[in-house]
């Protein structure tokens, strides 16, 4: 088998081969396709190769323990255009518990096993929803600006420079006024603590969210939605 039996097109992938009767010889190779490179001997059931750049497409994998005879196991690696992220929504979410769903955009993004992200060092599954959208739920962190790249193979990552950013759990301490007309559409100043000046920040009243407009870390005033009855 092999691991990871896919990677981008464009770049080395460090790819571990497993097996049974290898050899440690100065002729251990391993042949994508059609092109040659050193194996590293690990042990007589694990080889380390490098898949050279290639173009997209699945290829055969073999191994020779002599430097001209190959095996036939019919193993292949997949070469894919390399992923690409361009946003991420939202940017911030729940240092402690985590969980925040993240919508991931970008391109060439694989329906495969492998496909995550990694906030930080911290991999996580992702939900693939189209070539160009994943989903990941981001995991519990220390507040603090952390990295967030996708992943097609486990092992290889993005570089596209997209930063998540933890924050602590915002609270709700008091509300002034607390109650008010069913027409709505006056100010309600909400008092609290960890407020982040954001443009996602906002209220939800009942299943009603609008936009918030940053006072303080304390305070925030949000405009009431009207109540039907």
């Amino acid at each position: 088998s092999l691991n990871p039996d896919r990677g981008s097109a464009s770049q080395v992938t460090s790819v571990l081969v497993h097996g049974h009767n290898f050899l440690n010889t100065s002729a251990l190779l391993c042949r994508f396709d059609n092109t040659i490179s050193q194996a590293v001997y690990i042990s007589a059931t694990r080889l380390l190769c490098n898949a050279p750049v290639h173009s997209p497409g699945f290829v055969p994998v073999e191994v020779s323990v002599n430097g001209f005879d190959f095996s036939f196991s019919d193993k292949r690696f997949a070469y894919e255009e390399s992923a690409v992220v361009t946003s991420v929504w939202p940017v911030m979410g729940s240092g402690r518990i985590g969980g925040t769903v993240v919508s991931v955009h970008g391109k060439n993004f694989p329906n495969s096993v492998d496909l995550g992200c990694l906030f930080g060092k911290y991999p996580v599954t992702a939900t693939w929803i189209d070539t160009e959208t994943i989903l990941c739920e981001s995991p519990p962190h220390f507040p603090g600006l952390v990295s967030l790249e996708v992943t097609t193979n486990g092992i290889e990552a993005t570089k596209s420079g997209m930063q998540f950013l933890y924050v602590r759990e915002p609270s709700v301490h008091a509300l002034m006024p607390e109650r008010g007309l069913a027409t709505g559409q006056y100010s309600v100043f909400i008092s609290g603590a960890n407020f982040v000046n954001s443009t996602a920040l906002g209220c939800r009243f009942d299943s009603v969210p609008v936009r918030g407009v940053f006072l303080s870390p304390s305070m925030i005033v949000c405009t009431a939605p009207s109540r039907s009855a």
